[in-house]
């Protein structure tokens, strides 16, 4: 067997990609772009013969999930926006899934601050100074919340609502149980799911709850189908997508068992 040479383009995308990924990512990165089957060690053994770094400490496992230009984003947006609006405009801006508790721990890691305190001056008069116990006469007394009563704006079982990833989700139990509709919609047409399995849509329709626009695919090959760009793809390459997506799933799977 002919000796395999690294190119160029094979040493810049490890050297792009490690400082981002362990070594096990970046083996079935590397693999996934070019279409080959190195090994893990072979891996590990060119970014050592390469001299490529990571910028983590000998040892250390914790990856560098943020560049320069990620943490310019947050110096310069945190100011305008709030945690939740900062977060999806990461995420939008980078194609990344991160969370509002991983945004607000980054900009507190790098010193990126908001400027905004959250408290009042040290010369605010609090409106209701000096009010405690008042009533305002009337029929306030009896129209005033009593302990044990329900909230007007509680949400009955069945009720629907859009999260903030633009999922549809249900009110399926007491007192603030949620469910994501096309979940239950699957279960109930189609059949049970499989434990570490989630349903996506075809048409890539977050709101086309048609059971034959469902599928039921494993939470690897779903992430696989996001690498891959699943939702962005024509119609007439999903299917390939996705077949390339089980196909790069079950390659980890049997690459991670040896």
């Amino acid at each position: 067997m002919a000796r395999f040479r690294y190119q160029r383009e094979h040493i810049d995308f490890l050297r792009e990609k490690y400082p981002l990924m362990t070594f096990e990512e970046l083996t079935e990165a590397f693999n996934a772009e070019f279409g080959l089957q190195r090994e893990l060690k072979q891996i590990k053994y060119a970014i050592k013969n390469y001299s490529i770094k990571c910028g983590r400490k000998v040892g250390s496992s914790k990856l560098r999930a943020y560049t320069q230009e990620h943490l310019q984003f947050l110096r310069e947006y945190y100011p305008i926006m709030d945690r939740h609006q900062l977060t999806k405009a990461f995420n939008k801006k980078f194609g990344t899934n991160k969370t509002d508790v991983q945004i607000i721990g980054t900009c507190k890691n790098h010193g990126i601050k908001s400027g905004r305190t959250g408290h009042f001056d040290a010369n605010h008069v609090p409106h209701n100074k000096g009010m405690k116990g008042w009533q305002p006469g009337g029929r306030s007394v009896e129209t005033q919340f009593k302990k044990g009563r329900e909230s007007v704006n509680k949400k009955p079982i069945g009720s629907e609502r859009v999260n903030v990833d633009g999922y549809v989700e249900v009110k399926t139990a007491e007192p603030n149980v949620w469910t994501l509709k096309q979940r239950i919609i699957y279960e109930r047409e189609i059949g049970p799911l499989k434990p570490e399995h989630n349903i996506r849509f075809k048409d890539g329709n977050k709101q086309n709850f048609e059971p034959s626009n469902l599928m039921q695919v494993s939470n690897s090959v779903s992430m696989y189908m996001t690498l891959n760009g699943y939702s962005e793809a024509p119609d007439e390459v999903k299917d390939t997508v996705v077949a390339i997506s089980k196909l790069q799933s079950k390659t980890h799977q049997l690459t991670s068992n040896r």
